[in-house]
């Protein structure tokens, strides 16, 4: 298996660190923002600045917290292959954002880690076309129906924990499933040798 023609080849050292290059990128990106996120903190005492409903009070805890939960996320994300919105959603619900927001930042979390897995993986030749199409447009379909219905019902109501709902029983049922999965490819596999290949292609060979 190849890399953009044959430039990164399966194994090799370049294909590593193209692998791996992602986490110090993320680090720094994350010490960046401690830096600025606790400046600003200062900056809005200072002027005091008055605290809005949803406004997260970058303390030294949350500082800590919050990249270390959205760690924790991605690790789960890449293990079992969901989302990593959905465990990051209920944590920006947790230092208290308004659920509108929350699931507003999900979104679109869920947009650029699905857009860089997706070309990733195609570079890779990993990507079953015929099933990311027709899963694509249908994810499309029902998001789309979803936020009319659910933001008509917010603003007809005023009330938005149709929303965290709605985030929880995405995570009930995404959990349910896997849990599924999980039970039936172990019982699958129990009396095949476990074998890691990195570098098997799609078919296994």
């Amino acid at each position: 298996m190849t890399l953009i023609g044959g430039l990164f080849r399966c194994g090799s050292v370049a294909y590593w660190v193209s692998l791996w290059i992602a986490i110090p990128w993320v680090l720094c990106f994350t010490a960046f923002f401690v830096v600025y996120m606790t400046k600003r903190r200062t900056f809005k005492l200072s002027v005091g600045f008055p605290k809005v409903q949803g406004d997260i009070d970058w303390t030294a805890r949350t500082i800590v917290l919050f990249p270390l939960g959205c760690m924790a996320a991605g690790v789960v994300a890449g293990l079992f292959g969901v989302g990593g919105a959905i465990i990051a959603g209920p944590l920006m619900l947790e230092f208290g954002m308004i659920p509108e927001v929350a699931s507003s930042i999900s979104a679109l979390l869920v947009l650029y880690s699905s857009a860089a897995a997706t070309t990733k993986f195609a570079l890779f030749n990993q990507i079953a076309w015929d099933w990311s199409i027709a899963l694509s447009v249908m994810a499309f379909v029902v998001t789309a129906t979803a936020q009319v219905y659910v933001l008509g019902y917010v603003r007809r109501t005023g009330k938005q924990s149709i929303i965290v709902f709605c985030v929880a029983a995405t995570i009930l049922v995404g959990a349910l499933l896997m849990s599924y999965s999980a039970v039936i490819s172990t019982i699958e596999e129990a009396h095949k040798p476990f074998k890691i290949d990195f570098c098997a292609t799609r078919g296994g060979k």
